[in-house]
């Protein structure tokens, strides 16, 4: 069988699994792969020449669109540039797939140019690592591409032989899928004993994709006089939860009796094993997570049925302490939102949250920017970020996948380190997908947590150096480049990249003293 006889079979088979993304790095052992692709024309290939910056692009499509997305390489190093998306991926349970074209087993381990080990190259962070031989495709592995999981990214090791350059006529087929077999829900008389029992009932939402469905279900709750805490990463509405529970934790009349979790992790750290209650998390994975504690009972299925299940043995609920709770996270909100701070990152990160169009996405960076996003108004849109491993790698590479598979504007808020990371991703300029740099000289969450703050005579180790210029990147890769410094001139400047078709990047300049001064404030407002 030939390079581009064994390439067909295992696109096709990637087709019927529902691939209609690739993101396709260039390279001469996948050839055979780029050949194949040509005759799948219901398979959009986006070219990202930054293997790295490639991967991240495939996981946010795959976010956006909730199907599996193709990422591509040549052998050798090319492929181990995907680890860190593909750990990304693990922990936001997104169905990326790493198909990674090799030499033959034969060349590995002897002085062959772009030759490594790469069978089982990313370990137990993919739920399937299927490794083809050198020479037929075994039915089974093909089987295991149309099976591979919804929740969890895929390895697909390809060798490839020379010739890699010779193509023939090919006619895609349809391939069988089995259909998975699902685990019948098990009734949990722990759960309800939990829940009738418990007076003050609190339900705490962690990141998860947006879903009307879900949002009926969890107005259902609310009506039955349930508290509902959540961060803007659970694309939720803002006037169905409260938003800041990390605060309330602080207070000791803020006891609820019993947690019941769904979703993915908490930005905030103040929730994370705080809670002495029972927990009942809901989710449909082997091992639970105990994020805000030891977890009592794990229901093992999907949100949905879960709530409903236990809903419907909601009993005698105490309905002042969602009442009081409520009320006091509004009372809150208004004071922050009004407040009058002086122009830094938290009062732009602020403007832009509420500028944001409905029809658009935002996708916030890690460290500083995020957190001051979750402490900001937001509207119904879709709010993302890479909170799988809270690295500050990949956030703009991450967007540009959403923007492509969700096929709308976004804006991508980063801080100026994080950007000089993965400014790679401006390779692929798309001008639907807008970045804000929030410059304030080299990125200081390290000035905003207590450890490092008693530890000054480090400081300079933890700060990155700012010798680098965002205009110089932006035009070096033919990007308009926005230069903002005041509430008025971002306005103004988010304006000009919405409506304009060719790429725009803005930069936000703030004094990081000022900043640093503004955080503390809004510690002590909130």
């Amino acid at each position: 069988m030939t390079a581009f006889e064994r390439a067909c079979n295992v696109v096709n088979a990637l087709f019927n699994r529902g691939v209609r993304h690739v993101v396709l790095s260039p390279g001469s052992r996948n050839a055979p792969v780029m050949l194949a692709l040509s005759h799948f024309p219901d398979i959009q290939v986006t070219l990202q020449p930054d293997e790295r910056s490639a991967a991240y692009t495939a996981m946010g499509m795959a976010q956006a669109t909730k199907t599996p997305v193709v990422v591509c390489c040549t052998s050798g190093t090319a492929a181990a540039n995907y680890l860190p998306a593909i750990v990304e991926a693990h922990y936001m349970q997104v169905p990326v797939i790493a198909l990674t074209a090799d030499r033959p087993s034969s060349a590995v381990d002897h002085r062959r140019g772009q030759t490594i080990r790469q069978p089982h190259l990313y370990g137990d962070y993919v739920g399937c690592a299927i490794n083809f031989s050198d020479d037929e495709l075994n039915e089974v592995w093909l089987e295991d591409i149309l099976n591979c999981p919804n929740n969890a990214p895929t390895h697909i090791n390809l060798p490839l032989s020379e010739p890699l350059y010779e193509s023939a006529p090919y006619e895609p087929s349809i391939l069988p899928i089995l259909q998975r077999e699902t685990s019948p829900f098990e009734l949990s008389p722990k759960a309800i004993a939990l829940l009738q029992k418990a007076k003050r009932p609190l339900l705490l939402l962690g990141q998860m994709s947006a879903d009307k469905i879900l949002t009926e279900e969890l107005r259902k709750w609310r009506e039955s006089a349930v508290l509902i805490a959540a961060e803007a990463l659970a694309n939720q509405p803002s006037d169905l939860v409260i938003q800041h529970i990390d605060r309330w934790c602080r207070e000791e009349t803020f006891q609820p009796d019993l947690i019941v979790s769904i979703g993915r992790d908490w930005v905030s750290k103040q929730i994370k094993n705080r809670f002495t209650c029972p927990i009942i998390h809901i989710e449909d994975i082997a091992k639970v997570p105990n994020a805000f504690g030891e977890v009592t009972v794990h229901l093992k299925t999907d949100v949905l049925t879960g709530l409903k299940y236990l809903r419907s043995h909601l009993a005698d609920i105490d309905k002042s302490f969602a009442e009081h709770w409520y009320k006091v996270d509004a009372q809150r909100k208004n004071t922050l939102n009004s407040s009058d701070f002086p122009w830094c990152d938290f009062t732009a990160i602020r403007q832009i949250m509420q500028l944001v169009n409905e029809d658009e996405l935002l996708h916030l960076g890690n460290s500083s920017v995020v957190r001051y996003g979750l402490l900001s108004p937001y509207g119904d849109y879709p709010i993302y970020s890479n909170r799988g491993t809270a690295g500050i790698d990949g956030s703009l590479s991450t967007a540009i996948g959403q923007v492509i598979g969700a096929k709308q504007r976004g804006w991508c808020v980063l801080g100026d380190v994080s950007f000089f990371y993965d400014h790679n991703a401006l390779w692929f300029k798309h001008p639907m997908c807008i970045p804000i740099v929030i410059n304030n000289g080299g990125g200081h969450i390290f000035q905003l947590i207590d450890g490092p703050k008693q530890q000054p005579q480090i400081a300079e180790w933890q700060q990155s150096p700012t010798n680098i210029s965002v205009k110089h990147i932006a035009k070096a890769f033919g990007y308009h480049h926005l230069l903002v410094d005041s509430a008025s001139s971002l306005e103004s400047a988010m304006t000009t990249a919405r409506c304009a078709n060719q790429p725009h990047l803005i930069e936000v300049v703030v004094d990081a003293e000022v900043s640093v001064d503004v955080w503390g404030r809004v510690e002590c407002e909130m």
